[in-house]
C-alpha cells in the first residue's frame, strides 16, 4: 500500500538518543549470545525459558519503522512500504535492530530476543533519516487493521514520535488522526507500544507516547541483566546499572503514569543490517522493543494476557512489572525507590502476574567425583526432585579430619563482546538527576526447621528458613559450620524457602546450620547460628 502522493511536512523522529555511538557490527555469531535485556525482563526463566530452543508458539507483531532486512536470526514474516519509497528494506538499520530486540531467534546463533522467534510483519513507514509524516504512518496503520486478524497480529510496535497531545478522547476532539487509528487498533484487541522518548522531559508532549491507549516504554539501565547495581557498561553511557536513564522521558500526569513500564534499552546489543549483530544506540525505541516482547510472551500460548482486551493487557504487564518489584526486581527511579517529579513505572518482567517465580535454566557442571542422589517424597512442601548431598569434606563441630573438596568446572554463559567506544566529551555528576538513596538494610532470616538441638539422619532432611525485607527477598541459601553452601532454597507459597538435603555421607556428630537471604540490591543477611546432631 502506498501514501498519498502529496507528501507532509516531516514530524516523526525515532527514538534513539543521539549521544551514542554506533560500532561496527560482527558477522552473526555461531554461538547464540544472550544479551542482559533478555535477563533484565527475565525472559530465561520461566515460563518464556529463552535460550531453551523452545519453538515459538505465539502471535506476530508489526514494527512500524525504517523496514527491517532479511537476517538469519529474525522470523521475517511479510515486509510492506509505506515510506513512498519504493522499497520495504531497511533504509537505516533502525528496524533491523528493534526487530531483534524484540524477536531474535533461539536457534543457537546469533543473538536472543525476548520474543525469540515471533513472526515479524515490517511495515517501513521512515524513510533512511528515520523520519516520516503524517501520511506515512497512516498508511502503516492502515495496513496492521487490514491485515492483523488474518496473520495473528497482535502487538504493534513504535519506535519513533511526533510533537502532540492526548485529548483523551482518541483524537475525536482535536482531529488527531494518528490517535484515532491508534484506538481503532485497541479496540481490534492490538496492544500498541511505543516509546517514552529522549530529552529527559514529561511525555506529555509527544504522540503516540502520551496516548492512553499506548503502553509506553521508558528507558532503564541494566548492563548486566541482574540486580544489585553492579553492573559495568560496555558502551559510552555512563548512568549507574540499575537505574532510570538520565535522557529518558517520564511521565508526570495521573494519567501518563497509568500506562508507562520502564523496560531496558541502554547498551542495545541486537541484530544489524548486512546479517550482523553488534550494539547500536541507546535509547526507547529499543526500550519500547524490548516491552513489545514480554506483550507477546504475555499472549503466547498458555499467556496470562490470552484472550483479554488491549486495555487488560496493559493493566496485567503493569501489575506482573509491580509484583516483580517487590521480590527484588527493581531500579532506582521505579514508584518504590523514586525519584522526584520523575515517574518511569515499575520495571517490565514476563513473569506471571500472580507472582509466580521464573525458574532459571540449569547450569552445566562439570566436577570430578561421582556423587548419587536420591529422588525425595515432597515432604519438603515441593514436587519430586533430587535431594542435594553434603559433601563428605565437611566435618563435625566436635572433630575429625577433612578430605579435600572435589574440584568443579563450570561452564560460563556466553555474554556479548566488550566494546570500548570514544566519546568527545566526559559527562559530570551534576548531569544526572539525584537518585533515591541506596538500599543499604540487609534481610532478616531465621532458620525455621530443624529446630536448634535436634536430631536429624537419612537421605531426605527437610531445610527451612524464612526471610523478609523492606524491598524484597531475591534468594536463601544454606551453608553448614558458618561457611560450607548446602544449596539454594526454592521459595514455596507460603513465603518460606526449602531445600531437601542428603545427609547420609556426613560423618555422625554435631554441625551448625544457618540460612543467608539476599536482596536485590545485594545485601545479605545471616540467620542465628542453629545446631544439630547427625545420627545415620
Amino acid at each position: 500500500m502506498r501514501p498519498p502522493s502529496k507528501r507532509l511536512t516531516v514530524v516523526v523522529v525515532a527514538l534513539c538518543s543521539a549521544s551514542m555511538l554506533v560500532v561496527a557490527g560482527v558477522a552473526t555469531a555461531a554461538v547464540q549470545t544472550i544479551s542482559p535485556v533478555v535477563k533484565t525482563v527475565q525472559a530465561t526463566g520461566s515460563p518464556v525459558l529463552a535460550g531453551s530452543g523452545r519453538t515459538w508458539d505465539g502471535p506476530g507483531v508489526a514494527v512500524l519503522d525504517s523496514g527491517v532486512d532479511v537476517h538469519s536470526d529474525l522470523n521475517l514474516a511479510r515486509a510492506v512500504d509505506c515510506s513512498g519509497s519504493g522499497s520495504a528494506a531497511d533504509g537505516n538499520g533502525h528496524g533491523t535492530g528493534v526487530s531483534g530486540f524484540i524477536a531474535a531467534k533461539d536457534n543457537g546463533t546469533g543473538i536472543l530476543g525476548v520474543a525469540p522467534g515471533a513472526p515479524i510483519y515490517s511495515v517501513r513507514v521512515l524513510d533512511s533519516k528515520l523520519k516520516g509524516s503524517p501520511s506515512t504512518i497512516a498508511c502503516g496503520m492502515q495496513w496492521v487493521l487490514d491485515n492483523a486478524a488474518a496473520n495473528n497480529i497482535k502487538v504493534v510496535n513504535l519506535s519513533f514520535a511526533a510533537p502532540g497531545s492526548d485529548d483523551s478522547n482518541c483524537g475525536n476532539t482535536n482531529g488527531d488522526a494518528i490517535h484515532q487509528m491508534v484506538c481503532k487498533m485497541t479496540a481490534k484487541g492490538l496492544v500498541v507500544v511505543g516509546s517514552a522518548g529522549n530529552e529527559g522531559k514529561d511525555l506529555s508532549y509527544l504522540v503516540p507516547a502520551s496516548y492512553d491507549e499506548v503502553l509506553t516504554a521508558t528507558n532503564v539501565v541494566d548492563y548486566d541483566g541482574v540486580p544489585g547495581g553492579k553492573g559495568k557498561s560496555p558502551c559510552t553511557a555512563v548512568d549507574p546499572d540499575d537505574s532510570a536513564y538520565n535522557s529518558s522521558n517520564f511521565a508526570v500526569s495521573s494519567a501518563d503514569k497509568e500506562h508507562v513500564v520502564g523496560s531496558p534499552g541502554v547498551c542495545p546489543y541486537t541484530t544489524k543490517k548486512g546479517n550482523q549483530v553488534g550494539y547500536v544506540q541507546s535509547g526507547t525505541s529499543m526500550s519500547a522493543a524490548a516491552l513489545s516482547g514480554v506483550v507477546l510472551n504475555c499472549l503466547r500460548s498458555g499467556g496470562e494476557c490470552v484472550g483479554q482486551t488491549s486495555a487488560d493487557i496493559r493493566s496485567t504487564i503493569r501489575s506482573a512489572a509491580a509484583q516483580a518489584a517487590a521480590k527484588g526486581h527493581f531500579f532506582k527511579g521505579d514508584p518504590d525507590h523514586p525519584i522526584t517529579g520523575r515517574y518511569y513505572g515499575y520495571l517490565a518482567t514476563t513473569v506471571k502476574s500472580d507472582g509466580t517465580a521464573p525458574t532459571e535454566p540449569t547450569t552445566t557442571t562439570t566436577t570430578t567425583t561421582t556423587t548419587t542422589t536420591t529422588t525425595i517424597p515432597s515432604g519438603c512442601g515441593t514436587p519430586a526432585r533430587a535431594a542435594v548431598v553434603i559433601p563428605t569434606s565437611v566435618a563435625p563441630l566436635s572433630g575429625g579430619a577433612a578430605t579435600a573438596a572435589p574440584k568443579t568446572t563450570q561452564q560460563a554463559t556466553v555474554e556479548p563482546p566488550l566494546v570500548t567506544l570514544n566519546t568527545t566529551a566526559a559527562l559530570t555528576p551534576a548531569a544526572f538527576p539525584a537518585l533515591a538513596a541506596a538500599d543499604t538494610t540487609a534481610p532478616l532470616t531465621s532458620v525455621l526447621a530443624p529446630k536448634e538441638g535436634a536430631t536429624v539422619s537419612g537421605a531426605a532432611l527437610c531445610l527451612q528458613a524464612g526471610a523478609t525485607d523492606d524491598v524484597g527477598v531475591t534468594g536463601v541459601a544454606f551453608f553448614i559450620n558458618g561457611t560450607t553452601k548446602v544449596g539454594d532454597g526454592i521459595r514455596q507459597p507460603s513465603g518460606n524457602w526449602e531445600l531437601t538435603v542428603n545427609t547420609k555421607q556426613l560423618r555422625n556428630g554435631t554441625y551448625s546450620l544457618t540460612s543467608k537471604a539476599t536482596d536485590g540490591a545485594g545485601n545479605v543477611g545471616t540467620s542465628a547460628t542453629v545446631r544439630v546432631i547427625v545420627k545415620n
